[in-house]
Order: C-alpha cells, then sequence, then structure tokens
C-alpha cells in the first residue's frame, strides 16, 4: 500500500511542527526538562541491560546486566 506524495509531504510537515512545539515547551523549562532527560536516559540504559542480562548468548554479560537494574532504580529513586 504506497502512500501518495502528498500524503509523505502532510505527515512530514507535522512531523516538523510537531519537533517544534517539543522543542519549544522544553526550551520553557530548560531545568525540569534536563532531569526528565536524565531520567529517560537512566530508564533506556536499565531497560537495555534486562535484555541483555535475558537474551545476550554470553554469560558475562548476561550477569552483568543483571546488576543493572537494582543501580538504575536505585539511582532513580534518589
Amino acid at each position: 500500500m504506497s502512500r501518495t506524495l502528498d500524503q509523505r509531504r502532510r505527515s512530514a510537515a507535522f512531523r516538523t511542527a510537531f519537533l517544534r512545539g517539543c522543542e519549544q515547551i522544553l526550551a520553557r523549562g530548560q531545568g525540569v526538562a534536563k532531569v526528565d532527560r536524565i531520567g529517560i536516559e537512566v530508564s533506556i540504559a536499565a531497560a537495555f541491560s534486562e535484555l541483555m542480562s535475558m537474551s545476550h548468548p554470553d554469560e558475562p554479560i548476561r550477569e552483568a546486566g543483571k546488576g543493572c537494574r537494582p543501580k538504575a532504580t536505585e539511582l532513580e529513586t534518589d
């Protein structure tokens, strides 16, 4: 199912406007945005380590991944 060129342009314009709006919102609260961004990055790292602890073929990597979730949770709650 192919999209028409017009649909693609509207989609691209919407994405651009949406991202510009997000940037404006974040610019209003820089301090909060930075703290939120740190929290997001910690959550992403914890999720990735959890994935590695369950699915990586190498045992040392799986073991290292198991220890990251508690550390990330501690960091998020402090």
